[in-house]
């Protein structure tokens, strides 16, 4: 780990979304360069909710409660667009709520240490505040269109 790196850096699934240990230095300060990524790892932050609340609105979670499916039969299942599914489920993998079965990059389930929280009526459920938050969202949206 760098010393002049910030300390506090974003995680996906436990782990740092830039590894700077990995990172070739090339002419620049360890300082800048670590501030570079720190402020990368800030803009790719936002990217984290739109996957989860796209999941969360086309069903792909409630889909998979039953059990691993392969990105096109998600996408047939709800309609979707094949590729557009395969790319959702890539990035939901990525952050460590979806994982691949037994290696098939084609297999996907939800993972379980976040199952209970992304279905609804589950114990620990945020369902219910991704369906608040969005219409707060619009209402705060459309009032100011008003």
């Amino acid at each position: 780990m760098n010393p002049s790196a910030p300390t506090t850096r974003p995680q996906i699934g436990g782990r740092r979304i830039v590894d700077t240990s990995r990172l070739i230095w090339q002419g620049e300060s360890n300082a800048a360069a670590s501030a570079a990524h720190l402020v990368y790892e800030l803009l790719v932050g936002i990217w984290g909710p739109g996957l989860v609340e796209a999941a969360f609105d086309l069903g792909v979670f409630g889909v998979m409660s039953d059990g691993p499916k392969a990105s096109d039969e998600t996408a047939a299942r709800l309609g979707l667009n094949p590729r557009a599914t395969a790319v959702l489920l890539d990035g939901l993998a990525s952050y460590g709520l979806l994982t691949t079965v037994d290696g098939s990059p084609q297999l996907y389930a939800v993972a379980d240490a976040v199952a209970g929280v992304l279905q609804p009526g589950a114990p620990f459920s945020l369902a219910g505040k991704i369906r608040y938050d969005r219409r707060l969202a619009w209402r705060v949206l459309l009032a100011r269109r008003a």
